[in-house]
């Protein structure tokens, strides 16, 4: 559950007794829209690993979907081979 004040009242010994208390400080605008956050250096730690994580499994799933087109064209013929010793005949070290 997260604790949550206007930003225009930010009370400093307060927000950090919650937050070394692993709770969350949700600010809001007067209008009560939350406009920020505050939370332990743990936790965005933890934000910030889950977020890489998921970037990188996005990058492999992209991967995956342009090696499975690269195939699919090289089986209907639209894209060609080049055997590994003819690669290495025409660019291979000199």
């Amino acid at each position: 559950m997260a604790y949550r004040v206007l930003a225009n009242e930010i009370n400093n010994e307060d927000i950090l007794k919650r937050v070394r208390a692993k709770e969350r400080v949700l600010l809001q605008s007067p209008r009560g829209k939350t406009i920020g956050a505050i939370i332990s250096a743990k936790e965005l730690k933890m934000l910030e690993r889950f977020r890489e994580e998921e970037i990188e499994r996005l990058e492999d799933e992209e991967d995956c979907r342009d090696a499975e087109r690269i195939m699919e064209e090289i089986k209907s013929g639209k894209a060609e081979t080049i055997s590994l010793e003819d690669l290495l005949k025409k660019y291979g070290p000199e």
